[in-house]
């Protein structure tokens, strides 16, 4: 990166701290933190994130659903293995972070889930 364009993104990005006024609409409350101390590097990345569509088809907490649409119970299924997450299209968003994002929330509702189910017996 050229390092008079890294300096001045550094600069706009400390003035936006200080202003609490994003150009881009970064909230005030997640321009807490400023950059001040180096030395800082830049690194040249491509950023890929698996994901799929179709997948097994779920509940609302992520249960396995069988032929009829009913859970299953105790099977849980998150992350790309649960279906339904891009709706009924036919083709895969381009935004990045969507899978990681669904992921994430998935495990944790299923992980929930699953968990108060092995209490419960």
């Amino acid at each position: 990166m050229n390092p008079e364009k890294l300096a001045a993104n550094i600069d706009s990005y400390n003035e936006a701290c200080t202003t609490k006024n994003d150009i881009y609409g970064k909230s005030a409350e997640n321009l807490e933190y400023p950059v001040k101390n180096g030395p800082f590097y830049a690194v040249k990345m491509q950023i890929s994130n698996l994901g799929t569509l179709g997948g097994v088809r779920v509940s609302e907490n992520l249960e396995a659903l069988n032929e009829e649409l009913k859970p299953i119970s105790g099977l849980y299924v998150v992350g790309n293995d649960a279906g339904g997450f891009y709706g009924n299209i036919t083709t895969y968003p381009p935004y990045e972070g969507l899978a990681t994002g669904f992921a994430v929330n998935s495990g944790k509702i299923g992980g929930r889930a699953a968990a108060e189910f092995a209490l419960s017996k």
